[in-house]
């Protein structure tokens, strides 16, 4: 086991179920606190309860790390996000037109806080928007991290790979 998760906060569908919701991210974070393992965080149009329950898992346990898989949402979150250590990981949504917004977050977060991920098997990259997203697809999700780093393809794979491994510990390269 390298991580706790993938849960969290999905306010978008569910939004009926919030208390169920915290209780269940509040044990998945307290597992990850008394077992030093990077949480996966969900986080959907609950940021400042997803930030709440961070701070209170910060303060039980003194330190958390994780990463909000399948950031969607803005800068003010990922300055938040950031402030407490956590890393941004982007999906085929920062290829949209619809997702710029998300995609200049990616551009001014710490490129050693940045990891890339397919959320297979939903949110393809373009060309691939509307098909069912596979890992094959990512390279797309890379070529535009690329470009809104001003880095390379191949260097954002070294970058992202490298990220990877400093927040997986316990994962085997």
């Amino acid at each position: 086991m390298i991580a706790i998760g993938e849960c969290g906060l999905d306010y978008h569908y569910g939004a009926e179920y919030k208390h169920e919701q915290k209780e269940m991210f509040s044990r998945h974070i307290k597992a990850a606190g008394m077992t030093g393992l990077p949480i996966m965080i969900h986080q959907r149009e609950a940021e400042e309860d997803t930030l709440s329950l961070i701070d209170e898992g910060i303060k039980e346990f003194g330190k958390l790390t994780g990463v909000i898989h399948c950031f969607t949402s803005d800068e003010n979150f990922a300055k938040e996000v950031l402030k407490r250590g956590f890393y941004i990981s982007a999906s085929g949504i920062i290829t949209f037109k619809s997702g710029e917004n998300i995609a200049m977050v990616f551009r001014d977060y710490p490129k050693d806080k940045i990891l890339i991920e397919t959320d297979s098997p939903y949110l393809a990259p373009v060309p691939y928007r509307g098909k069912v997203n596979e890992p094959a697809y990512v390279v797309k999700t890379a070529e535009k991290l690329a470009e809104l780093l001003g880095l390379a393809v191949d260097e954002v794979a070294k970058l992202t790979t490298d990220n990877f491994y400093r927040l997986y510990k316990k994962a085997k390269g």
